[in-house]
């Protein structure tokens, strides 16, 4: 199996955070710099959407936030349906309170650099609920999101991680405890990080979360949780044990010794060999492009990961795959979805001042697969929330419709099973 490298000019459909607003043709796009393309953005407090084809801007949410600065320079967009009315709401992760009048100097070593994050006050994330009417509502405060005022917001995910049939919401924080949000139906949420034991890294501090993404990579049907970090932290993988809570296995899965050398970023739970156990890719690049003053022993171009499941543990492939993972970018975005409709997974990385990559999997569909597209009736136009379980050769396979994850960047909808040898997926009994 190679990972073939294909470099282009541009490629934004991708990497766009997409879902419907209100089934009228409205995508809820996350760069506002993209052409002739349907774009959602925030001004003076309020959303606000550009239709396909351009025109004159429209309000999308009836309560601005104006008492809230509004600044989400890295902070992800998350559709998810929230209230299980089967309509797409939205969550704004955001970073710090900085403007330009306030920006500082920050040195390292003999040079200037970026400042840490908490050089700044960090602002609380936003939560929007879709009306069903084309507009949105700011529920930030009474739906208990602002229980955690700040938290330095990057990536973000939903998932059902308690099988109650309520969709979660996690937050991966840089350099501040990670969120974990549990939907009590009715629109309230409460934050249970600390107590599910998703808020810190192993050694009880808080890590700088980027990236994340939910899957159950062990096959138990419960939801596991993984967060990509800063050099010398590692990565984070924490296993869902049930009834709310969740095990630190960075370390036993073999992800802390595949991860620690790296920045990570952009992230996706993937089955790149199609043999029903989902991997981890993984995009990777330092912060500090002149790390090299300070520093000798890591670079602000690095290697992007794949790991591959074996069983529960986790072993960097990356090398054996191809060119594709031999290329060293300082990488930010990463998306995963079969592009040429071949039976098995491709990613796109996209990265700092260069041209994407996109790594074509060939050999991946030497085993079955099963790709699903959901459209939705009585819900949303792409069946975002919707749980899919399969059992094949008696395996249950459980895989979510996410519209958001990861960092920056949005997957294929499709929802992708790896078969291995099976021909056949039926419904569990």
């Amino acid at each position: 199996m190679r990972l073939r490298t294909l470099v282009v000019a541009a490629i934004l459909l991708v990497f766009a955070k997409s879902a419907s607003a209100a089934d009228d043709g409205l995508l809820l796009v996350r760069s506002p710099t993209v052409n002739n393309s349907n774009v959602v953005f925030v001004h003076g407090g309020y959303l606000w959407a550009v239709p396909r084809g351009g025109g004159e801007a429209r309000q999308l949410t009836t309560g601005g936030h104006e008492a809230l600065p509004i600044f989400s320079p890295d902070g992800n967009w998350l559709a998810f349906t929230g209230q299980y009315d089967g309509n797409v709401d939205l969550y704004v992760t955001r970073y710090v309170d900085y403007a330009p009048e306030r920006n500082k100097y920050c040195p390292l070593w003999t040079a200037r650099a970026y400042c840490h994050p908490n050089e700044y006050n960090g602002v609380p994330d936003l939560l929007f609920r879709n009306n069903g009417n084309g507009t949105f509502t700011d529920i930030s405060r009474e739906s208990g999101i602002l229980q955690r005022p700040s938290g330095n917001g990057l990536g973000v995910v939903f998932g059902d991680y308690d099988n109650d049939g309520r969709a979660d919401i996690y937050v991966a924080n840089d350099s501040t405890p990670n969120f974990l949000f549990h939907n009590k139906s009715g629109g309230k949420f409460e934050e249970v990080g600390f107590l599910a034991g998703v808020a810190m890294g192993h050694d009880g501090k808080p890590q700088a979360g980027m990236g994340t993404d939910m899957g159950d990579f062990d096959g138990d049907g419960l939801l596991d949780i993984f967060v990509t970090n800063l050099i010398m932290e590692t990565h984070t993988l924490y296993r869902n044990i049930g009834k709310g809570l969740f095990a630190d296995v960075t370390f036993t899965s073999g992800v802390a010794q595949a991860t620690l050398p790296y920045v990570g970023f952009g992230t996706a739970f993937v089955d790149y060999d199609n043999d029903m156990d989902l991997d981890l890719a993984i995009a990777n690049g330092h912060i500090i492009d002149n790390v090299h003053l300070g520093r000798d022993d890591t670079t602000y171009e690095q290697l992007n990961l794949l790991l591959q499941n074996d069983s529960g543990k986790f072993r960097n492939v990356g090398p054996i795959l191809g060119e594709g993972f031999a290329i060293m970018k300082s990488s930010r975005a990463l998306a995963v979805g079969d592009l040429d409709n071949d039976g098995d997974m491709d990613i796109v990385v996209a990265n700092v001042g260069q041209a994407p990559d996109i790594l074509r999997n060939d050999g991946g569909n030497r085993s079955n697969s099963l790709l699903i597209r959901t459209i939705g009736t009585r819900s949303n136009r792409d069946g975002i929330g919707a749980r899919l379980k399969l059992s094949v050769g008696g395996k249950i396979l459980t895989r979510d419709v996410k519209a958001g994850s990861g960092y920056l960047g949005q997957n294929d909808l499709r929802v992708h099973l790896g078969m291995a040898r099976r021909t056949v997926a039926e419904h569990p009994r």
